[in-house]
C-alpha cells in the first residue's frame, strides 16, 4: 500500500479548517465583540488569542489609510503583540473587524494569508466572508477618504 504524501494544497486546507474552527469556538466563548471592552476581553482570552495582545489606538504606529497593524514587541512571538488601531474606530463597531483580521496573523504568524483572515474573521463574527471583506473595505476606504490623518 502506498503512503500518502501530503501536499502543499492539503496543508493549506488544513490550515483553513483549523482556523474556522477556532474561530467558531472563540465565538462561542465571545458572541458579542460590539465595543472595546469586549475587544479587549477577547484579546486577553488565551483560549482565542495564542500570544499575549494589548490594544492600542495610536495612529502614529499606522501607514497612512492603514486601520490597524499588529506589532511584535520582542523578537519572537512569545513575546507578545501590541495592535495598532486607528482612533477611528475606537468605538466603531467596526472595531471587531478589524481586530479579527489581525488576530488569524497573531495565532498563526506569517503563513496566514489574506484568505486565511478573512475565514476568521467572517466565522468568529458569523458573517459571509463577502460581507465580511466589505466590512474591511468601507474601514479602509473611510480613511483614504478622510485623509488617514486626523
Amino acid at each position: 500500500m502506498k503512503r500518502h504524501e501530503p501536499t502543499e494544497e492539503d496543508g493549506k486546507i488544513a490550515l483553513r479548517d483549523h482556523v474556522v474552527e477556532k474561530a467558531l469556538s472563540a465565538r462561542k466563548r465571545h458572541p458579542h465583540l460590539g465595543n472595546e471592552t469586549q475587544v479587549t476581553a477577547f484579546l486577553q482570552d488565551e483560549e482565542c488569542v495564542r500570544f499575549a495582545t494589548e490594544l492600542s489606538f495610536d495612529q502614529s504606529a499606522l501607514q497612512e489609510s492603514e486601520f490597524a497593524w499588529a506589532e511584535s514587541k520582542g523578537s519572537g512571538p512569545k513575546d507578545g503583540y501590541r495592535l495598532h488601531v486607528h482612533p477611528k474606530f475606537r468605538s466603531d463597531p467596526v472595531l471587531s473587524s478589524l481586530i479579527a483580521y489581525h488576530v488569524a496573523r497573531i495565532n498563526y504568524g506569517d503563513i496566514v494569508t489574506s484568505e486565511e483572515a478573512e475565514l476568521y474573521g467572517s466565522a468568529l463574527l458569523g458573517l459571509s466572508r463577502e460581507d465580511y471583506y466589505q466590512s474591511l473595505c468601507q474601514a479602509a476606504d473611510s480613511l483614504s477618504t478622510c485623509g488617514g490623518s486626523q
